[in-house]
């Protein structure tokens, strides 16, 4: 622990002007006893955040606007080892700030000749919300990916790198095929390659966000044939304005084909008997 610094030189004018400065500034200040945590100042400031009129702080205890005890424990334990705290995460406060978040800083002191710690705040509640949102929106996402019929495959178009955002595999194929580059195109039937390239000329280079949509066969990593429907679709572009990256929606269409080329059939035999 370092050896504690001192807010006072000649203690009642320099208490004085710690007080007055402390008062006035927009920033969170509140000074507890070292030994049991009993707030000895706060301003303004910290009242306001933590929604606990000003004349009520002095003399509480600072543990009792934590959420979780073992935070503050935390806290102590890195206060008391450093001698300061830099930027610690603490969620809490009065009966107006449950859910307030708040990055503080600390430092051991001597106040009024007792040692004591010197804490500053700084809000992140807003922080700390989009970044829930933001978990929130990624978990929606990752259900939505996990339960489409399609397959979703992301590429990088600069670095040829393909990733599949949904399902485990397709068509046999899992994260590590694509992942590993796997050129899907030599699994494309010899009759169809010729579609899936000039396909592919139009995504990486057309001006058009939408490429049209193509059907060919891919050869299953089982070794049989699947019918796919491919559509795609540009998420960014580069300076150029070449897309950068690109979105692909491959959908298993086997079953379909199957029903066409069944009531083509029996079209054929409804004109013969005519």
């Amino acid at each position: 622990m370092t050896e504690p610094t001192r807010v006072e030189q000649a203690p009642q004018e320099s208490e004085a002007r710690f007080r007055t400065l402390a008062a006035t500034v927009p920033v969170p200040i509140v000074v507890t006893r070292g030994s049991d945590g009993t707030m000895l100042f706060a301003n303004e400031a910290m009242a306001a955040m933590v929604g606990i009129p000003h004349s009520q702080l002095l003399g509480r205890r600072a543990g009792e606007s934590y959420r979780d005890p073992a935070v503050r424990e935390r806290f102590l334990a890195q206060s008391r080892r450093d001698g300061y705290v830099h930027d610690f995460e603490i969620g809490g406060g009065g009966d107006a700030a449950r859910d307030r978040w708040a990055a503080v800083s600390a430092r051991r002191i001597t106040y009024d000749g007792e040692q004591a710690v010197f804490t500053t705040f700084y809000e992140i509640t807003a922080r700390k919300r989009l970044e829930a949102a933001l978990r929130t929106n990624e978990a929606f996402l990752r259900a939505v990916l996990e339960r489409s019929p399609d397959a979703i495959v992301s590429l990088d178009v600069a670095a040829r790198a393909p990733k599949l955002l949904s399902r485990e595999t397709f068509c046999g194929y899992g994260h590590g095929d694509f992942e590993a580059g796997a050129n899907l195109v030599e699994v494309v039937h010899a009759d169809d390659r010729l579609i899936v390239q000039r396909n592919w000329l139009s995504v990486t280079s057309g001006a058009d966000d939408w490429a049209p949509p193509i059907e060919y066969r891919l050869r299953a990593k089982s070794g049989g044939w699947e019918w796919i429907r491919q559509r795609a679709r540009t998420l960014t572009r580069d300076a150029q304005g070449r897309p950068s990256q690109v979105l692909f929606f491959l959908t298993v269409i086997s079953d379909a084909k199957a029903r066409e080329a069944q009531q083509r059939e029996q079209d054929q035999r409804l004109q013969q008997w005519q």
